[in-house]
């Protein structure tokens, strides 16, 4: 039992190092974490169009999700709604 007590501690040492090890690369990257339900493939998608780049945005979405033209560009539409970059109609 205390074998498995001090294995137990060794694993959260070692976690905890890893964590830290990680928010230094963010920090040093200038990357910033969102912890989201969002698939990874929209979290992309909304940096894309942050940084005002619709078009490589609704391929990812067209990639992912195999809708059309259509159907992505109106997704593009709704999250820069969601992210306040165009004002609702």
């Amino acid at each position: 039992m205390a074998e498995l007590i001090e294995t137990i501690a060794d694993l959260k040492r070692d976690l905890e190092r890893i964590e830290r090890k990680v928010d230094h690369l963010f920090r040093h990257l200038d990357l910033e974490f969102f912890e989201s339900d969002l698939p990874a493939f929209m979290l992309e998608s909304t940096q894309l169009i942050r940084k005002g780049r619709r078009e490589e945005a609704m391929r990812l979405i067209r990639e992912y999700t195999a809708v059309g033209l259509i159907e992505a560009r109106a997704q593009v539409e709704q999250i820069e709604r969601n992210i306040g970059l165009v004002r609702p109609s």
